[in-house]
Formats: C-alpha cells, structure tokens, sequence
C-alpha cells in the first residue's frame, strides 16, 4: 500500500511518534534487567582508630543583665539620702541591695552601679581603693567625706567646711554679745574640722566687732565623744553663758536639738526639718540639696561618662524670720554667695 503525501500523515512525524514508543518501552526494560543508579561507597574507619565527633554548633551565652544596684551607708546616714537612693534605684528598674563593707564581696557582673556614703577619710579612702581595684565597675560617692573622682567613680560632694563657716556666721550675726559656741564630736575628723570651720566664721563676722588689743567674742566649744557625750556638753556651753550653739552634722538629731532648746539655747542646724515645739528656739537650718542634686544628675551618673564630680552649693534652707531677719538673712545669703563662687574660702579665715 502507497501513502501518498497528502493522506495526513508526514515522515517527521511518523519518526517523532517512534522515538517516544521505544523511550517508553526502554524505560520499562530497565528495571527489570536489575541496573539502578550506583551508590558512593561510605569509608569505614580501621579497627582501633580515634574518631572525632561532628562539631556542635556553639550556643552564644547570654551576658548578665546589668541590673542590680549596691549600696553603702553608715547607720548614722541621712534618711531623706537613703530614701532618694531606694527611689531611684526602682525607678531605674534596679534590684538595690546592701553591701556589708567597702570590699569586693557581693560585687560581680550584674551590678550596674555601687552607691556608697563615706563617713570620713578613712571609708573614703577605702571606696577609692575599691573602685581602682575593679576599673570594669562603676561607683557613686555621696555626701561631705567623699574622694577625689576617678577613672570609674563619680562624687557628689556637699561641702561641710562651708556649711560650719556659714553657721559661724550666722550665729554670730544674731547672738546680742556673740555668746556663741559649738557642740562638738572631736572623736571624728568631721567634727573636728566642722568645729575649726565654724569658728573661722564666727571671726568673719565679728570682723568689724574687736579689734587688735581687745578680747575676743565669747566662744565656747563642748569637744565631747561618744553617744552621749552631748548632754554634758550642752550643760557646759550653758554654764559658759552661751546662747546661739551650732550643732555639727553628727549631731543634729530631734533628740539633741530638743535638749538644747530646754536648756534655753537658740541653734542652728544643717540636717533638715526641725519640730514645730522647737521653733522658737531654732535660728536657721545651713546645708546643701545633696537629694536634690543627686536626682537631678542620677540620669547622667548611671548612663553618662563616669568620673563626675558634681559639687553642691552651700544655701540657707530655711530660717526663723522672728531671729534671722530679713537684713540679716540678705547678709548670710551674700556670705553663701561668696563661698559658693570661691571669693571666700573657710580656712583662710581666722580668729588668730
């Protein structure tokens, strides 16, 4: 039989259409002729040898979260200075807890930032050793017996030197016959350079009130120690005829402050509020917004570049208009002024 060309059917297709049976047809044979796809062979370690396992990935460890806050403070420590720390530190998101001393015990990678409150020269030499020691660490120093700042610490200071000076002053300024005196801890160094401070004061003032050749204002200073060494130094500076008495920081208490009034002797004192019932007998209250200050600058001391050192002014904070009057309190506040922009300096001033 003749195809002929126009039947429908062309040679390229006929041979397209084969192609694709014996494809078909090879695919099935194959299999069962047994050939499959050869299989790399898996090397097999000799008798004995030491094989290493497959590495583990390493898992990054976290690094401690920086969120505890220690804190150091003597028993006697300011209250309103305890309770701004407490505040902070919770508003910071900071787990605050106590040191037991100036070492490096309970210090370690979660600590954000030591807050400590030296009482005097010693415990602020300790702090700076300390933070020297842990140069990674950052450390606060508050109040009036604080180091020089560092690489790694921080100070807010208050300046006790002035605050003694400005009392000085101001007792002198209102005392009829400048009886004045100073109740004393001569047992710490802060005492006794609050007790020399104060009676650069009281020659500040009484500049204009003796003159070569004559006797000096009527001071008394009751240098006493111990807890309870104040009751007989306030009886001494009353049988010294003494009338106007600066307690110095140490012992600015409610307890000190109303056995001086029931002595019959006016005060003035740098540690806060005083009791109604005392008014009368209260002259001023000297000292600095160390709280204050600390809040304001708490951002920039737990974030900022450490080594600050913020120093606070020396103010009047609060004054009885019925003593120091309106004249007198203009003249102490000059006197603060001075001190405040360094035009005065209490040590060189003197009664000698």
């Amino acid at each position: 039989m003749r195809i002929s060309p126009n039947s429908g059917f062309s040679s390229p297709q006929l041979r397209a259409a084969a192609l694709l049976a014996g494809c078909l047809l090879l695919g099935l044979l194959l299999p069962a002729c047994g050939i499959n796809t050869p299989q790399l062979p898996t090397a097999t370690p000799p008798e004995g040898a030491i094989t290493q396992p497959s590495p583990t990935p390493a898992v990054p460890t976290a690094t401690p979260a920086l969120h505890r806050l220690a804190f150091w403070a003597g028993a006697d420590a300011d209250p309103a200075l305890l309770t701004a720390v407490e505040e902070l530190a919770a508003g910071s998101g900071l787990e605050l807890f106590a040191l037991e001393s100036l070492t490096a015990g309970g210090l370690d990678e979660s600590v954000r930032l030591v807050v400590a409150v030296p009482r005097d020269a010693q415990e602020a030499s300790a702090l700076s050793d300390l933070a020297q020691s842990l140069p990674d660490q950052r450390f606060l120093a508050l109040g009036s017996n604080v180091p020089q700042p560092g690489q790694n610490l921080s100070v807010v200071s208050a300046p006790a030197d002035q605050v003694a000076f400005l009392a000085g002053y101001t007792a002198a300024l209102v005392t009829p016959n400048w009886w004045v005196g100073v109740l004393n801890r001569v047992d710490t160094p802060t005492g006794q350079a609050g007790r020399d401070y104060f009676l650069n004061g009281v020659g500040y003032a009484c500049g204009i009130c003796y003159a070569p050749g004559k006797s000096l204002p009527n001071l008394g200073v009751a240098d006493v120690s111990g807890e309870d060494g104040w009751r007989a130094g306030i009886q001494a500076l009353k049988g010294q005829g003494i009338t106007t008495v600066f307690l110095i920081p140490e012992l600015d208490t409610p307890e000190v402050q109303a056995a001086v009034a029931e002595a019959g002797l006016m005060f003035v004192n740098s540690r806060g509020e005083v009791s109604a019932g005392l008014k009368s007998r209260w002259v001023a209250t000297l000292g600095v917004d160390l709280v204050g200050a600390l809040r304001e600058a708490w951002p920039s001391l737990l974030d900022g570049e450490p080594g600050q050192q913020i120093a606070v002014p020396v103010t009047v904070q609060a004054a009885n208009p019925e003593i120091l009057t309106e004249a007198r309190l203009r003249l102490v506040e000059e006197t603060a002024q001075a001190l405040r922009d360094g035009v005065l300096f209490p040590g060189n001033v003197s009664l000698e």
